[in-house]
């Protein structure tokens, strides 16, 4: 049965190799695809000859098809109402379906009547019928077919009217609450609301500064007059906004308080860079919180337990992000919240650094040596600067952002530190900080709960010259807004609620803006995203690591006594310090070729075991330390091909396991370059593939899956090469391994050595 049944061939089928091929279809054939909607008049034509045989098939009068006819009609105009409702499609689309279900209904059941009478197969009749159904086919597919585009006109139309009574009640809520010849130009909804353009007629003197002392007068003209319509228009509900043209005023009106919930963190699903806009919760019309932090000072101030907590997390995630950033978070109180969740899984052990390179506090001391080196790495690179006036930053040379909570306790301290021949207080030591960082990517965001200038040390007005970004949440005071926030006299900033905040991004365009922080905080938010972020965190540059006074011993015990001191009261372990400074490479002593040496003698070769099977060697294959044959394209041509990708497409981060460990391990500082050979059993101690002091069976094995691991994913790259002396040797050199993540970034195939 089963060989009867294969061997059988359709017409509609080739039989080759024991599966069945359908035919190709014609290309019209395989493109069409009619609108059901067409054959409803034909379906219903089909239904209709089938009843019509009701009478003579039950024996009853055919003068009951004239009852269930009418009825019927009666039906079908009711539901022809439901289908085409004169608000969606326009009276007049609505009474031609009326009409239209009416005279087929009539001429349905006159049919039905006159099939009864006689017979559904009597030939006038079926003609009838079939005529019937072309001409009511052909005047339903008209009315479907004209539905869309009257659909379209009417919501258009309501639309328009819409707009002209909205125009017109706020022409007349203005003029109630005192602002007059101001006139609606321009509506543009968002999630929040809505926002008018307003302009100037008339005499056109009302300015930007009338409107926002008369805005609780025209919320409340304005709750009352749209009631009607559903919009809810709270105290706070309107607020005004000066464009570039003087006469031409936004009033954005609020009837869905989307500040008022939580906003959760959406985690970046790809490394970032300081040089983006960077996204840090909603403004109060529902757009993303986009503010420029390369380069930029910023102040927040806010009073405690204000949502201060959540915008600096929220801040130092954005940040710890970013592949080109370094954060160092210092201050004398409330530090040790602020930071253990971040430092949770280097705690646990779940990675093998800190996220964050550099913690002080709470001893003022410790925090004048971060500051010290925070002036020191500024003044420094700023010798760097030559035809160019600002650094770029990047994960060479990543930007320092320092972080310094509860900034009033620091800054008003009288303890000094000896910078450049003098004592500096933390005061000075940030002014100076404030005036020549930025253009070398060294900032500051300082935290605090008073707004006013002396609360920054005797250096406050000139530190306050220099903080370009302003954010105030709920203050003690109206005066700590105000002495926040350039140009807003007007802002009162303990009537802020649901911790929400007023964003100034730029103290030369004098503006604040309602906005709250996305919601991350704690170990259950703030843990998971550090593990992510680890991986991809930036190591310091020697040039700046190595003109630091305090930098190398910053993770010692003596100088993380606070953060001791929480750990054991959390009943956990403490991590080797030691080792989390040269995980860091803060020892200027500690290169990648120490790590490497730890189990490996023979310094650039790692001979192949004789009881291994290796890849089969090319006999072409070059010889390590030949000038004439050069290997890969070199570090500074990568640099700029990874810095062009991420610039036009962020391809470089199509670079996945193991080649993204590779390069993370190749980008430390003093790490080998150039042609140096690297045993691929070094990688894998580097990468986290095999401890370092594993057995040397295990090492050699870690070797041999990295190596395979790293074919996969770039056939070109071999692991097994020919030495100077002919020996097999398993690894790279550094130059090749760049060339590899060069071309894997492209999402070619890299060329073969000898090409």
């Amino acid at each position: 049965m089963t060989t009867a049944t294969a061997s059988t061939t359709t017409k509609t089928s080739k039989k080759t190799a024991n599966v069945d091929i359908p035919e190709e279809q014609p290309s019209w054939l395989r493109s069409w695809d009619p609108d059901q909607r067409w054959l409803h008049p034909y379906i219903a034509g089909s239904w209709l000859w089938s009843v019509s045989w009701v009478p003579e098939i039950s024996h009853l009068s055919p003068w009951w098809m004239t009852a269930a006819g009418a009825g019927s009609t009666l039906i079908a105009r009711w539901a022809a109402t439901r289908r085409a409702p004169a608000d969606v499609f326009g009276i007049s689309h609505t009474n031609q379906i009326r009409s239209l279900a009416t005279a087929c209904g009539a001429a349905a059941t006159g049919w039905l009547t006159w099939a009864g009478l006689t017979s559904p197969l009597n030939p006038p009749v079926v003609g009838s019928l079939l005529l019937g159904t072309l001409l009511g086919g052909g005047l339903y597919a008209g009315w479907r077919s004209a539905g869309p585009g009257r659909q379209r006109a009417t919501t258009t139309a309501q639309a328009v009217a819409e707009e002209v009574e909205l125009r017109s009640e706020w022409s007349h809520i203005l003029t109630s609450a005192g602002i007059k010849g101001m006139v609606v130009i321009d509506r543009a909804n968002n999630r929040a609301g809505y926002t008018l353009t307003l302009e100037n007629r008339g005499d056109g003197t009302v300015t930007v500064d009338q409107i926002t002392s008369a805005v609780k007068p025209i919320a409340a003209a304005a709750s009352r007059a749209l009631a009607h319509t559903g919009a809810v228009i709270g105290p706070r509900g309107i607020r005004a906004e000066e464009t570039e043209w003087a006469h031409r005023i936004l009033l954005h009106v609020t009837t869905l308080d989307v500040l008022k919930a939580s906003i959760p963190y959406e985690p970046r699903t790809r490394p970032a860079s300081i040089a983006d806009r960077i996204d840090i919760g909603l403004y109060d019309v529902g757009d993303p919180v986009e503010l420029v932090l390369a380069q930029t000072h910023a102040k927040i101030v806010g009073a405690s337990r204000k949502g201060k907590s959540v915008l600096l997390t929220t801040i130092m995630g954005r940040l710890l992000e970013c592949e080109d950033v370094l954060l160092w978070v210092g201050g004398t109180q409330k530090l040790i919240p602020l930071v253990y969740s971040w430092l949770l899984p280097w705690i646990t052990g779940a990675t093998r650094r800190p996220i964050l390179d550099y913690v002080a506090g709470e001893d003022i001391r410790h925090v004048l040596m971060m500051l010290a080196d925070m002036y020191t790495a500024a003044k420094e690179r700023a010798s760097l600067l030559t035809t160019e006036t600002k650094l770029i930053a990047s994960h060479r040379l990543p930007a320092i952002v320092g972080l310094i909570d509860e900034a009033s306790g620091v800054l008003t301290r009288p303890e000094t530190i000896e910078v450049d021949g003098k004592q500096k207080t933390a005061s000075e030591l940030v002014c100076d900080i404030c005036q020549i960082g930025g253009a070398v990517n060294v900032t500051l965001l300082l935290a605090t709960q008073f707004g006013l200038y002396d609360s920054f040390g005797t250096f406050g007005s000139e530190i306050h010259r220099n903080l370009q970004l302003r954010i105030a949440l709920q203050t003690l005071s109206d005066s700590d807004g105000r002495n926040t926030l350039i140009g807003m006299d007007s802002i009162d900033t303990t009537k802020l609620k649901n911790k929400s905040m007023l964003i100034q991004p730029d103290i030369d365009d004098p503006r604040a803006l309602p906005a709250k922080a996305y919601h991350l905080e704690g170990a259950t938010l703030v843990e998971p995203r550090s593990r992510a972020c680890t991986p991809h965190v930036a190591y310091l540059d020697s040039f700046t690591r190595d003109r630091l006074r305090f930098y190398a011993g910053r993770w010692s015990a003596e100088r993380q006594t606070t953060l001791i001191t929480a750990i054991k009261g959390e009943r956990l372990p403490v991590p080797d310090l030691a080792a989390a400074a040269r995980a860091c490479e803060g020892d200027s002593t500690t290169t990648i070729n120490d790590r490497f040496n730890e189990i490996i003698e023979m310094e650039g070769i790692d001979t192949v075991n004789t009881d291994q099977t290796p890849t089969p060697a090319d006999d072409d294959a070059p010889k390590f330390g030949d000038s004439s044959k050069p290997i890969g394209a070199g570090i500074e041509e990568f640099e700029a091909n990874m810095k062009r990708i991420n610039e036009q497409m962020g391809a470089v981060w199509r670079i996945a396991q193991p080649l993204l460990g590779v390069a993370e391990a190749l980008s430390m500082p003093n790490a080998p370059k150039g042609d140096t050979f690297v045993p691929t059993g070094q990688l894998a101690i580097v990468t986290d593939r095999v401890a370092a002091d594993a057995p040397d069976a295990e090492v050699a094995a870690a070797a041999v899956a990295l190596g395979r691991d790293l074919n996969r994913q770039c056939p070109a790259l071999k692991s097994v090469q020919v030495s100077r002396d002919g020996k097999q040797v398993r690894g790279y050199t550094v130059d090749r391994l760049w060339d590899a993540i060069h071309w894997v970034a492209y999402g070619k195939p890299m060329p073969d050595a000898d090409e």
